[in-house]
């Protein structure tokens, strides 16, 4: 008896490789054509090689296919090796066979795993051959290979399982191939969905943060295809300490797909579900996941909590019809069964989706006290915070007790004032350090005029300044270049490179930003100039190059005067003769826009303007005064666009009430 099952699993194999080898030799054919034949392409000409590399997943040997054949590869061959299963003939004859499931289920995912890792082996051995007698060290180093061989085997591994753990769970191929890619991608979709659901209800929560720091690691597709490569470091695909965890769901994975395949009945083939025990389970998680997804689809486009309520009912049906249409693989479900079917699940999934929020109502009212601080970062965007920890910019990060508590209390009126669904306003975002290690993070969005008094405590502190322009921390001796270049369509810039020049510009603009007061932070007059400054020293330039474009605005006096005493100022600045006219229009007191927006907005006539009349000033001497407006502020009454000779190109910039000329009030006065 034992000679005939050993020849009976001989013979299964054989057929096996018959049916399925060939997605062996495509995986082998393919990792062939993107790592030896890349090497010795490469090997065999003068090859540029680029400074920062990620060594079998670089560029160099297509890491995007080999990304494909990650995915595809072990999905294919754990659809086409469980075929049997979801055809009734070949189940019945399979299951006839003088062999256990068990044993049978063991020797089917066993000769799958060997045609898969095969290909692996077969090419790390090549690749190894490449080692040892050529001279590869500027494309793969020893450790480089092997930890290419380590993630292809456990995410191959783990891909393969999931296939065959879905497989057990369904009685059609077509519903197996795809619910293997939604399960290796659902932690991380659920995420993002409970994310953005949260985010609608809860003042200051940092979706956006959030996602960048684990987003990806949900997921092992993901974490193979979103790979950060950050400048001046090779960063590798996957930790280890997530291909081991991987490598512990494949094998729970594994052993619960073979209690299952014991269980499965014979006459589950050609069913989407074959557990009958199941349907309930994926009618409520499609009901749930709609009704985040089309609620989310709402709350980003609309940001109105009727249009979100409205996409979760919207979600709720399309869910609940969806699952019962690919349970009785058939549309006609609109029946009154299955509109008790859609109020009992849409009822327990609203309560799931209700009770998520409460979770986090201590989250929104936290503000750390200040001597669990170590210190605080503030400014527009999360990803600037990012930038700042990448190169370990010390002066982005604010450390006095005094400016910290000023923060603090800054964070209680963006609380106070927060709505999660405000989609106008400047952004804002804290991160707190705090001395347990703990990141404290919360991003907002409001009318920087709710919150005026405590914004100013903060920013005409010198701290704030150091953070807001990091360019005055540098040492002169430091510079290479500095290029003042106006903002503008003309193609004149400035250039100063003479070192005491350097140090005098540099005192001067130090002088002028010490002395900025809040509201001039908040409302620069003026059209302003790009400097852009090289530094010598290249670990320099990188700890700076996260930084945006220093900005200079007509109203920075010591600069502008000193620019023009050493004849620099006409080519740093835009000069009245390249402004062709400006378009001056009145705006609704109670908006909330940035001026750049609302222009936009008039041009195409919408927008919050009480007159669709402007006025258009072409006088040299009224648009010399109209350019003492500010840029990028909120809420200016009268809103401009400075329009260049090249009409595509034009500059916004508005006045209140009491700041602007006559000769604009008295227009519109008339015209009223």
């Amino acid at each position: 008896m034992p000679s005939i099952t050993s020849s009976f699993r001989k013979e299964l194999f054989k057929q096996n490789f018959r049916n399925v080898g060939w997605i062996s030799i495509l995986y082998l054919v393919g990792l062939l054509f993107t790592l030896p034949l890349q090497l010795a392409m490469a090997l065999s000409k003068e090859y540029a090689r680029s400074q920062y590399v990620s060594g079998l997943f670089d560029h160099t040997f297509f890491f995007e296919f080999q990304s494909l054949f990650l995915f595809t590869i072990p999905v294919l061959m754990a659809v086409f090796l469980l075929r049997y299963m979801h055809v009734n003939a070949s189940s019945d004859f399979m299951h006839s066979l003088p062999i256990r499931r068990e044993t049978l289920f063991r020797h089917q995912i066993g000769s799958g795993i060997f045609m898969l890792i095969t290909p692996i082996l077969f090419t790390s051995m090549i690749m190894l051959l490449f080692y040892i007698f050529v001279d590869v060290s500027d494309f793969y180093t020893l450790g480089d290979l092997g930890y290419w061989m380590l993630v292809n085997l456990t995410v191959t591994l783990l891909t393969f399982i999931a296939g065959v753990f879905v497989g057990t769970l369904t009685g059609l191929s077509a519903v197996q191939g795809v619910l293997t890619y939604i399960l290796l991608l659902f932690p991380a979709g659920i995420y993002v969905l409970i994310t953005f659901h949260v985010s609608y209800f809860i003042a200051g929560y940092a979706e956006i943060s959030g996602l960048d720091q684990t987003f990806e690691h949900f997921s092992p597709i993901m974490d193979v295809l979103v790979t950060n490569q950050l400048e001046g470091q090779a960063v590798l695909p996957i930790g280890y300490l997530t291909l081991a965890i991987y490598l512990v769901i494949s094998i729970v994975l594994y052993y619960i797909a073979m209690v299952i395949y014991q269980k499965r009945p014979l006459e589950s083939a050609t069913q989407a579900i074959a557990l009958h025990s199941l349907k309930p389970v994926l009618k409520f998680s499609m009901t749930f996941c709609f009704a985040l997804f089309v609620g989310m689809y709402f709350g980003e486009t609309q940001s109105s909590i009727p249009w979100i309520i409205g996409g979760y009912l919207l979600g709720i049906i399309l869910g609940y019809l969806l699952a019962t249409m690919l349970i009785a693989k058939t549309w006609r479900v609109f029946t009154f069964e299955n509109a008790k079917g859609i109020l009992v699940y849409g009822i327990a999934a609203s309560l799931i989706a209700s009770i998520i929020p409460v979770f986090w109502q201590k989250y929104e009212s936290y503000v750390p006290a200040l001597d669990e601080v170590e210190y605080v970062y503030i400014g527009d965007t999360y990803y600037e915070y990012e930038d700042a920890k990448l190169y370990n910019d010390s002066l982005s990060f604010i450390r006095s007790e005094e400016t910290i508590n000023a923060i603090r209390t800054l964070h209680k009126e963006f609380i106070q004032h927060g709505d999660p669904l405000n989609r106008s306003g400047k952004y804002y975002f804290i991160s707190y350090k705090m001395k347990s290690g703990e990141e404290v993070q919360r991003s907002y969005r409001l009318n920087p005029k709710e919150i005026n008094t405590e914004l100013k405590a903060v920013w005409e502190t010198e701290d704030y300044k150091k953070l807001a322009y990091p360019f005055i921390n540098l040492d002169p001796l430091s510079v290479q270049k500095i290029n003042i270049r106006p903002h503008g369509p003309g193609n004149t810039e400035a250039v100063i490179v003479d070192p005491d020049k350097m140090k005098e510009f540099f005192s001067h603009i130090k002088s002028d930003i010490n002395a900025l007061s809040f509201e001039e932070m908040m409302n620069p007059v003026g059209l302003q100039s790009y400097v852009s400054i090289s530094l010598n020293n290249e670990k320099d330039k990188r700890a700076y190059a996260y930084q945006r474009n220093t900005m200079i605005p007509t109203s920075y006096e010591n600069t502008t005067k000193w620019l023009k005493e050493e004849n620099l100022y006409d080519k740093a600045f835009i000069s009245i003769e390249e402004i062709d006219h400006v378009n001056v229009y009145l705006m609704n007191l109670n908006q909330n826009e940035y001026s750049e927006e609302a222009y936009y907005e008039m041009m195409n006539g919408e927008g919050t303007a009480e007159l669709q009349n402007h006025l258009e000033i072409t006088d040299d001497k009224q648009i010399d005064q109209a350019l003492n407006g500010s840029q990028n502020s909120f809420g200016g009454k009268y809103v401009m666009g400075v329009h260049y000779d090249d009409d595509d190109f034009f500059d916004v910039l508005s006045f209140n009430e009491e700041d602007a000329p006559d000769f604009i009030k008295d227009y519109f006065q008339e015209v009223k």
